[in-house]
C-alpha cells in the first residue's frame, strides 16, 4: 500500500510529464500550421472566386432563360466572395459608406472564401 506523500508524489510527476507533453505539442508548430492552413484555405478560395467571377464576366451574358438563371446561381455560388468584396469596397469608396458594413461584408467574403478554399484543399488531398 503506498503512502500519502508518495501517491502526491506520483500525481505531481503524473501531471507534470502530461503538461510537458501538451507543451510540447504545441511547441512543435500545431498551431502555426492551423493559422497558415486558414489563410492558405482564405487565399486559394478568393483566388478561385476571383478566376470565376472574372472568367464569367469575359464570357458570360445577362441570364435571361431559367436555365440561364440557374447557371448564374451557380457560378454566383463559387465567385459571390471576389464579387462582394469588389463591390463592398467600391461603394465604400465612392459613397464614404459605413466601416462597420465594409468590415462585415469583408468578413462574409473571408469565411466564404475560406469554405471555397476548404473545398479545394479537400479535392487536391482526395486526388493526391
Amino acid at each position: 500500500m503506498s503512502s500519502a506523500p508518495e501517491r502526491d508524489s506520483r500525481l505531481g510527476f503524473l501531471l507534470a510529464r502530461y503538461l510537458h507533453g501538451e507543451a510540447r505539442k504545441y511547441q512543435s508548430g500545431t498551431v502555426m500550421k492551423d493559422v497558415l492552413t486558414l489563410l492558405f484555405a482564405v487565399a486559394s478560395g478568393l483566388t478561385v472566386s476571383g478566376i470565376v467571377a472574372n472568367l464569367y464576366r469575359i464570357l458570360g451574358r445577362r441570364p435571361e432563360s431559367l436555365t440561364a438563371r440557374g447557371g448564374y446561381l451557380a457560378v454566383m455560388t463559387v465567385a459571390g466572395p471576389s464579387v462582394l468584396f469588389d463591390k463592398s469596397v467600391r461603394h465604400w469608396r465612392a459613397h464614404g459608406g459605413s466601416p462597420i458594413a465594409l468590415v462585415i461584408a469583408v468578413a462574409i467574403s473571408g469565411y466564404w472564401s475560406f469554405a471555397i478554399g476548404l473545398l479545394v484543399l479537400s479535392l487536391r488531398l482526395s486526388l493526391h
